[in-house]
């Protein structure tokens, strides 16, 4: 389905989390390439450049600084050039009204943040496999959490 290279995009407000999600995609996959920001505005700021190739998939934090994640997923589902991109929201929440406003704003998967670096490696493990097989589509409600 894709090329073999792919740009992740990860927006979120701790760089220890931009460290750990850097270091276990590159153990899983030498064609993954992962770049940050750290809050919504940065996110659509780099988005929207039009010099800038557009990462394959955005792994969106609910909570961040300036713009959080909902804004910035409904400013990305709003944008013509934008709103194709697939976003799966990467939170440590699981509170149901996080879980259904995103949904109700387009994200295609959510997936609550996991506690040890195991669980975190077997989630991109799955998700990368899944984007290089088929792509990452929007889920149906019942398929919504990543499980």
């Amino acid at each position: 389905m894709t090329s073999d290279h792919i740009h992740i995009l990860l927006a979120d407000d701790s760089p220890d989390e931009h460290f750990l999600f850097i270091h276990t995609v590159k153990g899983i996959d030498k064609n993954v390439t992962v770049s940050t920001v750290a809050n919504g505005e940065e996110l659509i700021a780099r988005l929207e450049k039009t010099t800038a190739a557009l990462p394959d998939l955005i792994f969106l934090d609910i909570n961040m600084p300036l713009k959080n994640g909902k804004e910035s997923l409904a400013d990305i589902r709003q944008n013509e050039k934008l709103k194709d991109l697939p976003v799966i929201i990467y939170s440590t929440s699981d509170e149901k009204k996080d879980i259904e406003e995103t949904y109700a704003l387009g994200a295609n998967l959510y997936i609550k943040k996991p506690q040890d670096f195991i669980e975190l490696e077997d989630i991109l493990a799955v998700v990368i496999k899944r984007y290089r097989a088929e792509g990452i589509k929007r889920m149906d409600r019942s398929n919504y959490i990543f499980a």
